[in-house]
């Protein structure tokens, strides 16, 4: 597992106490942002325009004090009220069935993902609407997790930062990588963990080579920072501070790769970058080769056999007639192959 710690110019870290019962929010757009204030009003900022409301009003009865504020995916305002999501969807508020669906927001009873971790005495886990897990320990410190990855975020003098550890109750996280961690909703107390660094928008990719059925690829990475990566919507990579990826035995045809960057304090990056990767078949004179290797030894034998089974149902005629024809040693691997093709779509 990968571990580092993450203090001074990479980050800031700013206390609230008593000045909003919430944190100011926004989605990302322009003069748009939400905010509830000390005495429970609930306000939205909308390209200069302030709307507000009380708790009471959007309950239709007696209410708690509401918070915290997200956005949804679709630009909504979020809140929760007496336990129940609230959503202002064109002007009006509405009962919101969809807790798990926030954006930026996270809570324990979400059932975070079991850590595979060094991390010792773990207090709290929320995981955050980029997939990073923030972790606090019952020694004071925070930590932020994904996997093969951690880090450690410290003030500059390398002391805690938070000051009810023990109480961490939500994540939210802006679309320029501030976060919020809330400790306390009903006594106003959150910390914010804004990035000095600029959040990478999209990885760049910066080389891309394709080498019968492997491909090797080069991405630029934040400095001391990580990747992960997905191959046709399989589970994502560990954490790796590699910036060069290797594929190998892509089978004929198309492949989609999503590769995400993080950086130091592992801040992802906007968007994924996307690639597409094409595998072509291998010649004829290729072909022969290969099915020459199966006269080989034990290693060449496996290493032509496992390369024959890439090339897809267009081969079959011709392993048919190879078959029709081999001993019956040559005869069991080309009988392997042929089936493995055969019950491949």
């Amino acid at each position: 597992s990968g571990l580092g710690a993450c203090a001074g110019p990479g980050l800031e870290f700013i206390h609230n106490h008593h000045i909003y019962s919430g944190p100011v929010i926004w989605d990302g757009k322009p003069l748009r942002a939400g905010v509830v204030f000390r005495d429970g009003t609930i306000s939205l900022l909308d390209n200069g325009k302030v709307s507000s409301w009380k708790a009471d009003d959007i309950t239709g009865h007696g209410a708690e004090f509401p918070g915290p504020l997200a956005f949804s995916p679709e630009g909504n305002l979020r809140i929760i009220i007496n336990k129940k999501v609230w959503e202002l969807r064109e002007s009006q508020w509405a009962d919101s069935s969809v807790a798990k669906s926030w954006s930026g927001f996270s809570a324990t009873k979400n059932n975070p993902r079991k850590l595979n971790t060094s991390i010792k005495n773990i207090s709290r886990q929320l995981t955050d609407s980029n997939g990073v897990d923030w972790v606090t320990t019952t020694t004071g410190r925070l930590w932020c997790a994904i996997p093969g990855a951690e880090v450690e975020l410290t003030s500059q003098n390398g002391t805690e930062v938070l000051e009810n550890y023990d109480s961490l109750q939500a994540v939210l996280s802006a679309a320029d990588g501030t976060t919020f961690l809330s400790t306390r909703w009903y006594e106003s107390e959150y910390l914010m963990v804004r990035p000095v660094e600029k959040r990478v928008v999209r990885p760049v990719l910066k080389s891309l080579k394709i080498d019968g059925s492997t491909a090797m690829l080069s991405v630029a990475l934040p400095e001391k920072g990580w990747c992960r990566w997905q191959l046709n919507g399989q589970e994502k990579t560990k954490a790796s501070s590699a910036a060069e990826i290797r594929l190998e035995s892509l089978a004929i045809g198309e492949h989609r790769l999503k590769v995400w960057t993080y950086d130091r304090c592992l801040l992802p990056c906007r968007e994924p970058l996307e690639v597409e990767i094409t595998i072509k078949p291998d010649s004829e004179a290729v072909l022969r080769k290969l099915l020459e290797a199966l006269d080989g030894s034990l290693a060449e034998r496996e290493a032509a056999a496992s390369r024959l089974r890439l090339q897809g149902r267009s081969i079959l005629p011709l392993l048919r007639e190879e078959r029709a024809k081999a001993d019956e040693s040559r005869g069991w691997w080309l009988d392997a192959v042929i089936q493995h093709l055969e019950s491949t779509p």
